[in-house]
């Protein structure tokens, strides 16, 4: 096929004799891209998006989902080709701008059909934390997922404005992102494997997947002079795995950052209270513990698609699934939270010496 330059290949950070308009693997589920979370602390309006390319399948999404407190939840969707516009880090009316790498970054969104705009700076609190460097796990010999990734805390400010009402964002709210890239189950859509069946014991940890059937506990903390970060994975047969932690402190502050070295996940407890979509990839003892209450979708948004030409799926009412309660609790707490019902309860490990 033939090659294309992109402003990247400026750059002195090649890896291979390829231009950046190719990555190293050929799999249709490599991807890169990024989600931001922000939410103010009166809980008012949570706004998470993201953006994610798919150079192998020629293909840019992305999403921007706000939950008001008015119990309404507005979505807007957009898709474009990734080529020849492979340059251009925005898609429909979504945007996004890199000011320093890391650190700086700014995203929004035009005015569109789903009345979701939004302009926001992005400045990161403390260090990027790599997260997932470089994880491959292998199914029967052949790799399932191979992704790296990285984390971070930050202050956000700009606004927000969803069908009219409008939300200034200043320093009291707070923001998470996500910055992956490599082979998983992203952009999937859920679909069946293309390889034969398991030989062997489903792993522990496949994913929090509908297939795969699972808590995937990931959570972000940032107090007035240090950020939390920590995770684990519940799966389906009860197994605690993939525990990680780290703490890190603001940029200019000089401390290095650190994971706690004694972490204990005590108990778990969640159970489905609402129903997921009739899909027919869910395992049928999944299905048997589901009910059929749905969620009406209050104000559909239309795909935008700039010449992305892709079928369009049917659309299906959207579900809910809360659970109760889940806790995680480690000997030896200095940061904690009281628990109530639907909520966190957390203490963290010994600082190492």
């Amino acid at each position: 096929m033939p090659r294309n330059l992109t402003q990247l290949d400026e750059w002195p950070r090649h890896q291979t004799l390829d231009t950046f308009d190719m990555v190293a693997s050929d799999s249709e589920r490599w991807s890169d891209g990024s989600w931001i979370c922000v939410g103010d602390p009166a809980g008012a309006c949570h706004l998470i998006t993201a953006l994610r390319w798919y150079p192998n399948t020629n293909v840019v999404d992305g999403y921007a989902i706000v939950a008001l407190d008015d119990g309404r939840q507005h979505n807007l969707r957009v898709s474009r080709r990734m080529r020849p516009a492979i340059d251009d880090l925005s898609c429909g009316p979504m945007w996004m701008r890199i000011v320093e790498g890391l650190r700086v970054l700014e995203v929004g969104a035009t005015p569109n059909e789903s009345g979701i705009e939004f302009d926001l700076r992005w400045d990161g609190f403390s260090p990027c934390f790599d997260e997932t460097s470089g994880i491959r796990r292998y199914q029967d010999g052949r790799v399932v997922r191979a992704r790296s990734n990285f984390v971070q805390v930050g202050n956000v400010s700009g606004s927000i404005t969803v069908q009219g009402r409008r939300f200034d964002v200043d320093s009291s709210w707070v923001g998470a992102r996500d910055h992956s890239w490599g082979i998983g189950d992203t952009g999937n859509g859920n679909q069946r494997g293309f390889a034969a069946p398991a030989g062997g014991p489903a792993s522990a940890h496949q994913g929090a997947t509908l297939r795969h059937f699972g808590l995937r506990h990931f959570t972000f903390v940032r107090f007035p002079t240090r950020s939390v970060f920590f995770r684990f994975h519940h799966a389906a047969d009860g197994r605690i795995t993939d525990d990680h932690s780290w703490v890190d402190y603001p940029y200019g502050s000089g401390r290095e950052g650190w994971g706690y070295v004694s972490k204990e996940v005590e108990s778990v407890e969640f159970e489905i209270r609402a129903g997921l979509l009739d899909d027919e990839n869910l395992d049928p003892q999944l299905k048997q513990r589901v009910e059929g209450r749905r969620v009406q979708i209050l104000r559909p948004a239309p795909v935008q698609r700039k010449g992305h030409t892709a079928p369009v799926r049917p659309s299906r009412p959207s579900t809910l699934v809360p659970w109760s309660q889940t806790s995680w609790n480690s000997r030896g707490s200095v940061d904690s939270l009281e628990p109530s019902e639907g909520t966190i309860s957390l203490s963290l490990g010994s600082q190492p010496g």
